[in-house]
């Protein structure tokens, strides 16, 4: 496993961090490098990793002229799903996927915040990701920017407020608009900077980690299935 290049983790803002990202990938025996873009790190060559995950922040895909880093992430996720990398974007990392490759991403009608679902469309409940989760997804939502769908990817959820919710594009590359990486930690760093009135109980907290580790987990898998967790029976 040291001979595998390191996958970047892009974190845009101190308090969206990568919770069970990085924790049900390190299962899997992955190793991560973390770019905390908001500190001024510099973004990867692609040459050097082994995949890709952007996660949420509150800028967007449009603030790009008064944040010049933007751009430069959506070369990188542009190239690593050319190169065949995976790819996956969380929220805001979703949106600057989606613009990567050639979608347009605006301002919604309105703000879809706190715990809530999503329903997985025909192909949602086909894909091998997200589909063994049932036909309804437990998510943290905390967004008001949107996206299309992007040429030749597939829809995989909705919810009433936002028809674009998931999209998997060319090979192992998912956006996910919403939030499924919960920790205990990654909670508490977001309590303060949740919208007002928002608050993520313990038991809606649990019952989204429980499915973001299963959905994480068989992205790890899909994206590298030589390094699925090694079960032994007794």
């Amino acid at each position: 496993m040291s001979e595998e290049k390191p996958w970047a983790v892009i974190e845009h803002i101190p308090y969206e961090r990568a919770g069970l990202v990085t924790q049900v990938g390190e299962s899997r025996g992955i190793n991560f490098r973390n770019v905390r873009t908001y500190a001024g790190e510099e973004l990867p060559d692609w040459r050097e990793i082994g995949g890709v995950v952007s996660m949420g922040g509150p800028m967007g895909v449009n603030d790009a002229d008064e944040m010049p880093g933007l751009e430069e992430e959506m070369g990188l996720l542009w190239v690593a799903v050319d190169q065949g990398l995976p790819v996956l974007g969380i929220c805001l990392g979703a949106q600057l996927l989606a613009a990567a490759l050639g979608s347009k991403v605006n301002l919604g009608k309105r703000p879809e915040y706190g715990c809530g679902t999503v329903t997985l469309t025909n192909d949602g409940i086909k894909d091998p990701v997200l589909g063994p989760e049932g036909h309804t997804l437990h998510v943290l939502h905390w967004h008001q920017d949107t996206f299309e769908i992007p040429k030749g990817a597939k829809r995989l959820a909705s919810s009433h407020l936002y028809r674009n919710q998931a999209f998997k594009a060319e090979g192992c590359t998912y956006g996910l608009q919403f939030h499924i990486e919960l920790t205990p930690e990654l909670v508490d760093g977001f309590a303060p900077h949740l919208p007002h009135g928002i608050v993520i109980e313990e038991s809606e907290r649990d019952r989204i980690a429980e499915s973001g580790r299963n959905i994480l987990g068989r992205f790890f898998d899909a994206a590298h299935p030589a390094q699925r967790p090694v079960v032994t029976r007794g």
